[in-house]
């Protein structure tokens, strides 16, 4: 399979008209991208199952992408359903150990179930991955603040300082 754009990259490229023209190329050459693709822009019009459907085609032809696996476990996260999320999440960073997004998203779901530890734990990975990521930074200040760590609060409150002065 070909390589994959820059995840990030596509999602800004891609918008609400071209869900047709997805539709259209999936009736005549069924892709993983195509689907991820599809998913992506359903998930951004709010249509929560149709991106499922879309993430979930993708993943069956294209199981090795972690980026679809945490895509789902993002869906399943807006759904209010943590446990399914986590296995998502779980697999998504066992593909790809590296993969700053489903280390910050899996923190984020032990944020909300209160296991605070935990979610410290996976959000200072997610910044270890990522250092310059406004949103793991968010994350781990929020998590220090809530188990009083005042330190590891004031470290990630700099960061973001440093992070807000270089943009």
């Amino acid at each position: 399979m070909q390589d994959w754009p820059n995840l990030e990259d596509l999602d800004n490229n891609l918008n609400d008209e071209e869900i047709q023209e997805l539709n259209e190329r999936l009736r005549e050459k069924p892709e993983a991208l195509t689907y991820f693709n599809l998913g992506l822009l359903e998930k951004r019009a709010g249509h929560l199952l149709l991106a499922l459907e879309a993430f979930e085609n993708s993943l069956t032809m294209a199981p090795e992408k972690a980026e679809i696996w945490n895509e789902i476990g993002l869906i399943y996260d807006e759904q209010g359903r943590l446990s399914a999320a986590e296995r998502y999440y779980q697999k998504a960073i066992e593909l790809e150990p590296e993969f700053f997004r489903a280390w910050n998203n899996w923190g984020v779901t032990a944020f909300i179930r209160e296991d605070y530890p935990l979610a410290r734990e996976r959000f200072e990975r997610a910044v270890a991955l990522n250092p310059d990521s406004e949103n793991g930074w968010l994350n781990l200040r929020d998590v220090c603040q809530v188990l009083g760590d005042s330190a590891g609060e004031a470290r990630a409150t700099l960061r973001l300082e440093q992070l807000e002065l270089q943009s």
